[in-house]
């Protein structure tokens, strides 16, 4: 820090340590199957967003293509994971997260709109249909109802079960709604849509609207809790039929600007935030206009999404663990269960911890799924292998200092500020290059003792200060250097 015992010499202290921001890591992209790899870069590029945009949120995009035809199951443990995801990408205004939006999630909306212009078309004949079988069916009850008969009771047995079916046609398939529902209205559709459903939005404050109340007295976030891990779930409700959900499974991709997290706060200790992972970004510094998507990676994208939209498997099929690398899998969830147990953590971070395996055990089984099959088929191979738990660990490490930063922004952090904050009192204090430490807590009230001091530690770490005891006092020396940029 000094090079000798005299604390007024210029040339005795080294330089001033700059203020540094944690600098975050960039997502692995290298970890996606090519023609994923391919698009993401390509919109990257065209859009110049940092590429972890399109890749965190394409997650969201697989999920929902996926998470009614795969799981993981680790049998040692009857560890069962669907493979829905919450996840959170935070990025200032003004950078094109519609467009990334749009770029990511067109197949699927397009998907979703071509079902729904084929239920319309069919729906006049259904409905003229299931009115005569619904007129027939109450004819058959009230003669049988006069005299029971068998004949009869088998033509009304048969009606049901073609009213169902009928019914069933005239159902049409969500797989994705923006962040703009009710709680009251993601559970009804839940309740017609197969226990299935994805939420994604280019505007995050619509959505954490509803994690806050809105529109309600309380903050009620059972479905979402519920939908992370695919619990029991019932709606009791004054008037009509309550709503049970067996298995709800929901799939939350969100974009956001950083401001918005802070309105995550309120939630800490519900066990919501910590089921998200978050990816923290900057803009790109670039001045060029980038490059649009060629007509070839953009139709591969575009053509595989509508593939594995369109795939049906009799049952749902399990990925598992190749039994050769069970000890990796295993050393690398004890390595990330450790955090849990770290005291030096805060608690939510702790609980963040506790659902991480989990979490990306989900995203390496949905790479895994996603480089076959290409055609409707079924997997061939439905064993994680080593490389998929060095993917894992990749992840682990991006999306730990991702989430730190998340999770300091949440609890509104400003550790940076207040150092600032410190510096400038001191020099505005200091007299001949020092301050007397009670003399600086005196007019620094803001913090308590415990917070001062730990503040002035890290200073001292900066090289911008050194605090000597004298006595059972305590001088603050300031770096002259400092002094000298000050005045």
């Amino acid at each position: 820090m000094f090079r000798s015992a005299n604390l007024y010499d210029h040339d005795s202290w080294e330089e001033p340590i700059p203020f540094m921001k944690e600098t975050l890591p960039d997502f692995p992209i290298e970890i996606f199957p090519e023609w994923l790899k391919q698009y993401v870069v390509a919109t990257a590029d065209e859009l110049q967003v940092p590429e972890d945009m399109p890749a965190n949120l394409i997650f969201s995009a697989l999920s929902t293509v996926f998470v009614n035809n795969y799981a993981f199951y680790y049998s040692k443990t009857d560890w069962y994971l669907d493979l829905n995801q919450y996840m959170i990408i935070s990025s200032p205004p003004g950078t094109k997260k519609s467009a990334v939006f749009k770029k990511v999630f067109f197949p699927i909306l397009e998907y979703e709109y071509q079902v729904f212009s084929g239920k319309e078309k069919e729906k006049a004949s259904l409905n003229n249909k299931l009115n005569i079988k619904e007129k027939r069916l109450e004819n058959v009850s009230m003669l049988y109802a006069k005299k029971p008969d068998s004949e009869l009771e088998e033509e009304m047995d048969q009606l049901t079960q073609e009213i169902e079916n009928i019914k069933q046609q005239l159902m049409i398939p969500k797989y994705v709604v923006g962040g703009d529902v009710t709680q009251e209205k993601l559970v009804e559709i839940l309740a017609e849509n197969n226990e299935q459903l994805t939420i994604a939005t280019d505007e995050g404050s619509e959505l954490f609207s509803y994690f806050h109340g809105k529109y309600q007295n309380v903050k009620n976030v059972d479905i979402y809790l519920k939908g992370w891990d695919g619990a029991y779930y019932t709606k009791y409700r004054k008037s009509g039929e309550d709503i049970r959900l067996e298995h709800p499974l929901l799939t939350i991709g969100v974009l956001t600007q950083p401001e918005e997290l802070k309105s995550l706060k309120i939630l800490e200790g519900r066990g919501l935030a910590e089921r998200f992972l978050f990816a923290i970004l900057e803009p790109l510094k670039r001045n060029d206009l980038g490059k649009a998507i060629t007509d070839e990676v953009k139709n591969k994208y575009e053509s595989k999404m509508n593939k594995l939209l369109n795939m049906e498997n009799s049952s749902k099929q399990f990925i598992k663990i190749n039994k050769d690398i069970l000890s990796s899998f295993e050393n690398l969830i004890q390595e990330i269960n450790k955090e849990v147990l770290n005291e030096n953590h805060s608690s939510t971070l702790r609980n963040w911890y506790a659902k991480l395996s989990g979490s990306l055990i989900k995203m390496v089984t949905l790479l895994f799924v996603s480089e076959e099959p290409d055609e409707n088929e079924e997997l061939t191979n439905r064993y994680l292998s080593q490389g998929d738990i060095e993917k894992m660990e990749v992840l682990f490490h991006y999306y730990e200092s991702h989430a730190k930063h998340a999770f300091g922004v949440i609890r509104e952090d400003k550790n940076i500020d207040d150092l600032e904050y410190l510096e400038k009192r001191i020099l505005e204090l200091q007299r001949n290059g020092h301050v007397n430490l009670t003399f600086l807590g005196d007019r620094t009230k803001r913090f308590t003792s415990t917070e001062r001091n730990r503040l002035l530690n890290e200073l001292e770490n900066y090289n911008r200060i050194k605090i000597v005891p004298q006595g059972r006092k305590r001088k603050i020396y300031v770096n002259p250097k400092l002094i000298k940029k000050f005045t």
